[in-house]
């Protein structure tokens, strides 16, 4: 292969790289957010519960609860620099959004009604949009296994293709004797 040929496929290889590691980084940051509210949701929900059993104080639901809307809010404000890159990050971005919001409105709605009623009425907002933001989770997730594996089958097909039983044992045993001494052969193998 000419030397034009390699660097053409160099440059390929490393644009693809680039841009699948935008992509991941933009669901990462997608599923920072998304964990922040699965938190800030089952808190609250807990904090309901433990104040209906009476084993908390109204103060320290309210506190909670508001500190959580807090989070809410901040993960919703994560999600807004979020990089779009494709039209599956921009519905996977949309997806966590709204599941965020529905997340903020029900801590909020929760955190008023204990303010104004001493109660809240029940938790099936907050258990709703926890449902929601557990789906985009799941979603979000499940496509980074799928990647990994692939890259995974990728990197394993591209070994088995070069490299058998045989060429494992040799480059053992000869590095066992030469150690580091014969690396300028793989240097020219590669370039050659």
């Amino acid at each position: 292969m000419r030397p034009s040929g390699c660097v053409a496929g160099l440059i390929i290889s490393l644009g693809l790289l680039c841009g699948c590691s935008q992509q991941a980084a933009a669901t990462e940051d997608l599923i920072h957010a998304l964990s922040d509210a699965h938190s800030a949701i089952a808190s609250s929900i807990l904090a309901i519960e433990l104040y209906d059993q009476q084993r908390t104080t109204r103060a320290v639901t309210e506190t909670l609860l508001g500190d959580m809307a807090e989070q809410m809010v901040d993960a919703e404000r994560a999600l807004e620099p979020v990089s779009i890159a494709s039209e599956q990050t921009q519905a996977d971005r949309d997806a966590a959004l709204a599941a965020v919001q529905a997340g903020v409105a029900a801590v909020l709605t929760s955190r008023d009604q204990l303010e104004q009623q001493g109660a809240v009425d029940n938790t099936a907002a907050l258990e709703s949009a926890g449902q929601q933001v557990d789906a985009v989770l799941s979603q979000l997730r499940g496509g980074q296994v799928k990647k990994i594996f692939g890259v995974a089958l990728g990197i394993l097909t591209a070994i088995g293709g070069f490299v058998d039983i045989g060429d494992l044992v040799t480059n053992a045993v000869v590095g066992s004797r030469f150690g580091l001494s014969l690396g300028w052969a793989v240097v020219v193998g590669v370039i050659g």
